[in-house]
């Protein structure tokens, strides 16, 4: 039997081969490190210092001190939104506090944002702005209701924006109640 004699040519291309498929990984190694590096503009948002990221139905930061800060709209667009200078902190002083709203308005999500956005302390009560078959079993409260220590946040859909807090009633009204409930998320950071 005649053995094969080795031939260094096909070792050189082997190793060539071998030096190329290296070379390759490495190059895609480092690609996709400086990638993960890099952000999209488009799933982050800086405001105020807060890194926002997009989660699967809004966006998600974290303050330095481990609390957790959603909203639903992109940070930067809120950023554009203005509410003249609404300071409702002294809802915080108040007995308890009335969310009052039309169930026959879509408010359902700006409300549930304002109830796991805004931090008020006292007791919160669920009431009906207007008296109709679904609000049976609720209280019926307006801004007209408030007092020295019962305070109302009314949620009202209109063509017109106004957030306004006067005579201890936070009134919350517009188009887009969800973008303006996210935007007083904000202006509380």
């Amino acid at each position: 039997m005649k053995r094969k004699k080795y031939l260094p040519q096909k070792k050189a291309k082997r190793n060539t081969y071998m030096y190329f498929l290296g070379a390759l990984i490495i190059l895609i190694m480092v690609g996709g490190a400086i990638n993960m590096d890099t952000e999209d503009d488009g799933d982050s948002y800086d405001y105020n210092g807060i890194k926002f990221v997009r989660v699967n139905e809004g966006w998600l930061a974290y303050l330095g001190d481990g609390k957790q800060i959603y909203v639903l709209n992109n940070p930067g667009e809120l950023n554009n939104m203005s509410l003249s200078n609404v300071y409702y902190s002294n809802l915080n002083m108040m007995e308890k506090i009335y969310i009052t709203y039309n169930p026959e308005e879509r408010v359902r999500t700006a409300l549930s944002q304002f109830y796991n956005g805004i931090s008020l302390t006292p007791r919160k009560v669920p009431a009906c702005s207007v008296n109709v078959e679904l609000c049976a079993d609720v209280p019926i409260k307006t801004c007209e209701d408030a007092t020295e220590t019962i305070g109302i946040v009314e949620f009202k859909q209109s063509n017109e924006t106004i957030v306004e807090f006067k005579n201890n009633c936070l009134l919350i009204q517009g188009e887009d109640l969800t973008k303006i409930v996210d935007k007083l998320i904000l202006e509380q950071l």
